[in-house]
């Protein structure tokens, strides 16, 4: 489908010189999609636009059709989406083209940004030229005053580049004169008579190339490829992860250790009590903390319905978050008991029965159910020892006397 909008002759103020890269991007899905919207100064209705030798274009020239030629003078920038784009003319702005095929020819005083399949520079680029192509040839009459960044498959330069030669290539050709350093990601780098790079050549590659040092004045570096396929980079990510978990359940750990300690020390018979309510009323320890476990987060999104309640939701959620991290206490006590009988103090039992119940989470599912089990029958055990001291029971710090 092709639409063209018309415009006749007229001049364009220059206001695309700050937002070039997004009318690239623009220009290259409009080619993508093949909708081809055309802003042009030709008067005929035709697939083709050329711009004779006598012709000014004052403004930037922005146009997408099937042939594109310039041979007249454009004051601005030379913009464009077809399937062909020629330049014989002068451009003192940027040249911006998506296409098929490219072939520079004349001057132009800007940058060079183009994505295409051939392009070829057979004349006068007095800035940089960023070129993504399949083939790229820098013909023997070709000058580029600036740098060259590229990625393609096969560039051939012949031609005079002023600058530095930048980008990731497949395979390198070079029989021409670079004045700057070149850096290339590539798989294969030839010189032919009459190459001469003055700067440094810097080379990436999996294999070290014999390349004679006649052809370049600076230094020749040789470095193996760094980036690794994605399948590594994810096997990678995957490794740091698994490490990570592990630091990260370490610490856990050992800060748990350490805060159960500290809570058994301070206070020793109301866990002391607890840790035998878990032996004595083991299928209520886990009625009742399998109703707190659920009733509890309930109760606690009901008060904070009312806004008068909101406050007692808030400490409600505090307090349940500080029962769910202690919960396994009493029942660890327990279990370094059953271990070790002889224990001189329940800090020794909980630090036996926490690295055994630790040491169950390695077995996958069964682990899980069985650190889901402790933390409910804990809960009730908790839950419980609190309702025997408010009724001022002899065990634990229940006698409040």
């Amino acid at each position: 489908m092709k639409v063209f909008l018309r415009k006749e002759m007229t001049k364009m103020p220059s206001k695309i010189n700050n937002s070039k890269g997004l009318i690239f991007c623009i220009i290259a899905t409009l080619l993508i999609a093949s909708l081809v919207v055309t802003f042009s100064y030709s008067k005929e209705d035709t697939v083709n636009s050329i711009i004779n030798e006598l012709e000014v274009i004052e403004g930037d020239y922005i146009i997408a059709e099937e042939y594109v030629v310039n041979k007249g003078v454009i004051i601005g920038d030379f913009i464009s989406a077809s399937n062909q784009v020629e330049n014989h003319g002068m451009v003192e702005g940027d040249i911006i083209a998506v296409s098929a095929s490219l072939l520079l020819k004349g001057k132009l005083k800007g940058d060079l940004r183009t994505a295409t399949t051939e392009a070829t520079i057979d004349g006068e680029i007095n800035r940089n030229a960023t070129i993504f192509a399949n083939h790229i040839l820098i013909s023997d009459d070709a000058v580029i005053d600036g740098s060259i960044h590229t990625f393609a498959n096969t560039v051939n330069i012949k031609g005079f580049v002023g600058g530095d030669v930048r980008g990731a290539v497949a395979s390198s050709f070079i029989s021409g004169n670079i004045k700057g350093n070149v850096t290339l990601y590539t798989n294969r780098i030839e010189f032919e008579p009459g190459a001469l790079i003055e700067g440094d050549l810097t080379y990436i590659s999996e294999n070290q190339q014999n390349i004679d040092k006649q052809y370049v004045k600076g230094t020749i570096k040789h470095k193996y490829p760094t980036a690794l396929s994605a399948e590594k980079q994810i096997e990678n990510h995957i490794d740091r992860w698994k490490a990570f978990s592990i630091i990260r359940r370490i610490v856990f750990l050992i800060s748990y250790l350490a805060i159960g300690s500290f809570s058994i020390m301070m206070f020793k018979k109301p866990f002391i009590r607890a840790a035998s309510i878990v032996q004595e009323k083991s299928w209520v320890n886990l009625l009742v903390g399998l109703g707190a476990l659920i009733g509890i987060p309930i109760l606690a999104v009901l008060f904070m319905l009312l806004i008068i309640g909101i406050p007692l939701g808030v400490i409600l959620v505090a307090l349940y978050g500080i029962l769910i991290y202690l919960a396994k206490i009493p029942v660890e006590i327990w279990l370094g008991n059953k271990i070790y009988r002889e224990s001189p103090h329940p800090v020794i039992s909980f630090l036996i029965g926490s690295l055994l119940l630790q040491a169950t989470l390695l077995v996958p599912i069964v682990g899980w159910w069985a650190s889901k089990a402790v933390m409910v029958v804990g809960i009730g055990a908790t839950l419980i020892m609190i309702k025997e001291y408010y009724k001022g029971k002899e065990y634990g710090i229940g006698n409040r006397e």
